[in-house]
């Protein structure tokens, strides 16, 4: 016969195991929907990267491979950026962007310009100077490098200029002609 302690006790026991078990189970469901995210959003870089097929111009490819020494050719589709910029726009906004901007390192030289574009698309400065600092560790051309143009940062030079520092210190190529590109675009005029 069980007394009123032994029965608190069994009691707690029981809502203890139960909630391992609950527990348990709430991290299989967890694993569950982290696999269907992995799964969306590899669906999703597959789409975007099959669009960017359907703009290829493979004589535009082989010129250009040929510009960019530091990347394999196999890496560039041949999209030319008038046609990249125009993909960009129709796909800024949707949530397929947010979730390619979160996917890194792409996987072809244009999905970096495509990152950097839809980076342009982005209003508020802190936001594009977050995304903006993922980035920039990924990039590896100069084409990519100089071909990002953001706005924005032309708006908030105050707080730009001391971010350039950093990047001009990090020894990294790219990061370093980023920081450069950023003096030239914005402080050789007036503030000078």
């Amino acid at each position: 016969m069980e007394t009123g302690r032994e029965g608190k006790v069994g009691r707690k026991i029981e809502r203890e195991t139960g909630r391992k078990i609950a527990g348990e189970a709430e991290g299989k469901t967890e694993r569950k929907m982290e696999e269907k995210t992995k799964e969306k959003t590899e669906e999703i870089i597959r789409k975007i990267q099959a669009g960017l097929f359907e703009l290829q111009d493979t004589e535009y490819r082989d010129f250009h491979a040929r510009l960019m020494p530091t990347v394999d050719k196999e890496k560039v589709i041949g999209v030319r950026t008038p046609v990249l910029r125009k993909y960009a726009g129709e796909l800024s906004g949707q949530p397929e962007a947010q979730e390619f901007l979160k996917t890194l390192p792409h996987t072809y030289y244009e999905e970096n310009n495509l990152h950097g574009f839809l980076l342009e698309k982005i209003k508020d400065y802190d936001t594009c100077m977050g995304e903006m600092k993922k980035f920039l560790p990924y990039i590896d051309n100069w084409a990519t490098c100089d071909g990002v143009a953001l706005k924005v940062f032309g708006r908030h030079k105050e707080e730009l200029i001391k971010e350039i520092p950093g990047w001009l210190e990090s020894g990294q190529t790219y990061v370093i002609r980023f920081g450069v590109n950023m003096l030239m675009r914005f402080f050789l005029d007036e503030d000078f």
